[in-house]
């Protein structure tokens, strides 16, 4: 600030020189001149003092919005957050030490102010060293964690589930797994699962979330389990709950070797093949019953075109020996290459042939 005004002498007052000896006095034409300088200068002093003092109501406004700004603008570590008020509303908080994840003061359940994930990720890895953060409530929810040697995560609110799907399921409890799941406006499911190597399933109606999840009332699930192909099934199951999975078919990779079970017995397979253009020709049904006990095959066309064969083989575990116990001929004869010769004993209720007496068929009651 211009702290004294400029003033022009009188018209008539002697100027001094600077030896001090009396200088002659100006002229109008000059004293005018010195009069529209100082005038000037005066009126720039009065907009340089209106200038100086907007700049200091300036830096007062900016004094205040930076001390506003350092309570709603903070950074530090996760540990200074945690212990960092919560305020005032709308306050945002970067963690220097979690990759700058943001989080935000806002009012929560009971209208509490609380500090709330907003947004940023988070990387790591998970198998090596489980490097995901611990400590983790309701509050950060939407949490990501890219994993660098699994599969990566969101923070639910109570556990981690794995990313790349469509509908967030899933368990990463135990161990790592990866699934995706379709479903049609929330109805039904399509769920390809991977537990591992030699462990992934493909299912139909249900998806995986810490167990098996029913999301339509009938569920087929089918399995690679090792060397071995399952198909599990059943109805009537309650959507959001865990489906009842009975073994239908499993397939012996290595072998081959198909096994079937029946819809009410778990100890019984069976196995029905028929040809394409008829569903009444060439029908083939294989039954087994329970370990140690005697597999049984029918089936037509095994000796000759249009035979209807029972066969039995005594290995409960192996392929059908040829022992034809029956034998319906097409010509109608029957045939019983297993009929006993000798008499099975009172009570048996069998059939036997006696060479004894011209190898007549008898009964023993």
């Amino acid at each position: 600030m211009i702290e004294e005004k400029l003033v022009t002498p009188p018209i008539r007052a002697a100027l001094m020189e600077e030896n001090g000896r009396d200088a002659k006095t100006p002229s109008r034409d000059w004293w005018l001149y010195w009069n529209a300088l100082a005038l000037r200068a005066n009126q720039n002093a009065a907009e340089i003092d209106q200038l100086e003092a907007r700049a200091a109501e300036l830096d007062s406004a900016v004094d205040a919005f930076d001390e506003e700004m350092a309570g709603l603008l903070r950074s530090g570590t996760h540990a200074a957050r945690v212990a960092a008020a919560p305020d005032p509303l709308g306050a945002v908080w970067v963690e220097t030490d979690r990759n700058n994840i943001v989080y935000q003061a806002q009012r929560v359940a009971g209208g509490a102010l609380a500090w709330v994930y907003v947004t940023g990720a988070m990387s790591g890895t998970v198998i090596a060293a489980d490097q995901r953060p611990a400590g983790l409530g309701v509050n950060d929810t939407g949490l990501l964690f890219f994993s660098t040697d699994s599969v990566s995560v969101r923070w639910d609110g109570a556990s981690w589930k794995q990313l790349g799907r469509i509908i967030d399921t899933g368990d990463f409890a135990t161990n790592p797994r990866s699934q995706t799941v379709w479903k049609a406006l929330g109805a039904g499911a399509v769920s390809v699962h991977c537990v591992g190597s030699g462990n992934e399933n493909i299912a139909f109606g249900a998806e995986y979330d810490s167990g098996w999840k029913a999301r339509d009332t009938a569920v087929a699930v089918l399995e690679h389990q090792g060397n071995a192909l399952n198909f599990y099934y059943s109805a009537g199951n309650t959507i959001g709950a865990t489906p009842a999975l009975p073994t239908r078919i499993s397939i012996d990779l290595a072998t081959g070797h198909i096994t079937m079970w029946g819809l009410a017995d778990a100890n019984l397979g069976i196995l029905e093949i028929r040809a394409l253009a008829n569903n009444n020709a060439g029908v083939a049904l294989i039954c087994a019953g329970a370990a140690g006990m005697k597999n049984w095959q029918i089936t037509s066309n095994y000796f000759s075109a249009g035979d209807l064969a029972f066969i039995m083989s005594a290995d409960p575990t192996g392929p059908p020996a040829s022992q034809c116990a029956l034998d319906l001929l097409t010509n109608g004869g029957i045939r019983m290459p297993l009929l006993p010769g000798v008499n099975p004993g009172a009570g048996t209720k069998q059939l036997w042939y006696d060479p004894a007496d011209a190898n007549r068929l008898k009964y023993s009651p």
